[in-house]
């Protein structure tokens, strides 16, 4: 249901509302100077290559200091002799959980990490879908596991508060009886887990208008303290998006550039922690999966000729005979600063159509670029050489494209089969 400023989507997944509102005056905690701060730590070893957080409470106002880790730092299997406290404020973590986003991605690590290694119980942690447009298929596409976490973990505030008296009688109802039947009281750390323009700043503000799970965090009053994880890939911060940091308590930032570029932009640097990002080795181990099968990823021809040696996709046999060319991939959000035009170029100079040589471009949607990756590819190389789309189609090196979603397992798989990797991106945090 749309209504001024309020998205709800129902779902059989457990997964079944997601909202958003406009910022407004931000509350500042008074706790602020006598309570510690969310610290990480990093746990480097088969699955464990992941980041763990851990909420540190300290008496004073120098609270600021790495923690003791409750095993033996040596031991990377101490987590399963180790029974995490209840925290005093548990975190409540805004994120776009169910969008075709790598924020969203890597907050389900970090979150799914905090909780296999027994750092944080479940019962301390709450989500909040946040920050981008509510994707069914990726809920399909996730394990078990993590659509389970998704489902009983989620907070029973979805709307942000300005925004409730806008929802349909019914739909308010429902969300004031959620928060009012909600047996947890405390107050939170919010972790605003996605782009700046959809957390709270001291005035008002209706930049976040267009999002769901916005401000963050939805409600201050039930916050005891921010902290924001964002990334920014420029040499500079621009003015606006530095005043959405200086808003928040603490920032999480993955490289130490990103530390230097936002202490020149004007933020504190006693707020700024580097926090990096983490892979899981065990689970992304091509050893344990097969190349994954072509006609899953719906992949559509842009450019290049219909016959031919390599005609048909990678992985096919004639006559016995394997007729594979080389494979590039190329994965990537569907934007100028991922470079896909630059990509176009650089592959169609280096090669000819008859060349054993192919590339893949598996592309996400962004903001208004539809999925038809394909036609954007022909039409751009058509104009670039300045030919027709016919020639195009025969002249050039082949190309396809795919707007399909594809799980983790299934991009282990894709890895598996191609050769080499291109990435033209202009810049990443």
């Amino acid at each position: 249901m749309l209504r001024k400023g309020v998205y709800m989507n129902g779902s059989s997944n457990g997964v079944d509302s997601w909202a958003y509102g406009q910022p407004k005056k931000r509350w500042v905690p008074p706790w602020k100077r006598q309570w510690g701060k969310l610290q990480y730590i990093a746990v480097s070893a088969t699955f464990l290559s992941a980041l763990a957080l851990i909420w540190l409470a300290s008496g004073g106002p120098q609270h600021q200091h790495r923690i003791q880790l409750p095993y033996p730092s040596g031991d990377v299997l101490g987590f399963q002799h180790h029974t995490p406290s209840s925290l005093e404020f548990p975190l409540w973590w805004h994120a776009p959980f169910i969008a075709q986003s790598g924020l969203g991605a890597e907050a389900i690590m970090i979150i799914q990490a905090l909780i296999n290694t027994k750092q944080l119980r479940q019962e301390d942690i709450y989500i909040t879908h946040s920050g981008d447009i509510f994707d069914k298929s990726v809920l399909n596409s996730f394990s078990r596991e993590t659509r389970n976490m998704l489902a009983h973990r989620q907070h029973p505030q979805q709307v942000a508060d300005e925004y409730i008296d806008t929802l349909l009688p019914e739909q308010r109802e429902i969300q004031i009886q959620r928060m009012h039947d909600m047996e947890d009281q405390r107050k939170a750390v919010a972790v605003c887990h996605n782009w700046f323009d959809c957390w709270r700043k001291p005035v008002d503000d209706n930049a976040a208008a267009g999002w769901p799970g916005c401000p963050c965090p939805l409600n201050a009053n039930r916050t005891a303290y921010t902290i924001a994880r964002t990334m920014f890939e420029t040499a500079g911060l621009p003015e606006h998006l530095a005043d959405h940091v200086k808003a928040m308590d603490e920032v999480w930032v993955p490289t130490h550039f990103n530390k230097e570029t936002f202490t020149k932009a004007g933020i504190d640097p006693s707020k700024i922690r580097v926090v990096p990002q983490g892979v899981d080795t065990d689970f992304w181990d091509p050893a344990k999966y097969a190349p994954v099968n072509l006609t899953t990823l719906n992949l559509v021809q842009a450019t290049g000729p219909a016959v031919g040696p390599n005609s048909t996709l990678p992985g096919t046999r004639t006559a016995g005979r394997r007729t594979k060319p080389f494979i590039f991939l190329s994965v990537f959000k569907w934007e100028a600063r991922k470079g896909w035009k630059d990509l176009v170029q650089g592959y169609c100079n280096a090669f000819k159509p008859s060349d054993p040589v192919v590339l893949w471009i598996l592309a996400k949607p962004f903001d208004q670029s539809g999925i038809d990756f394909d036609k954007k590819v022909l039409k751009y190389a058509a104009k670039y050489y300045n030919i027709s789309l016919h020639e195009a189609r025969t002249q050039l090196p082949r190309i396809y494209t795919s707007s399909q979603h594809l799980s983790e397992v299934d991009f282990v798989r894709v890895y598996k089969a191609v050769d080499a990797l291109a990435i033209p991106t202009h810049g990443e945090g």
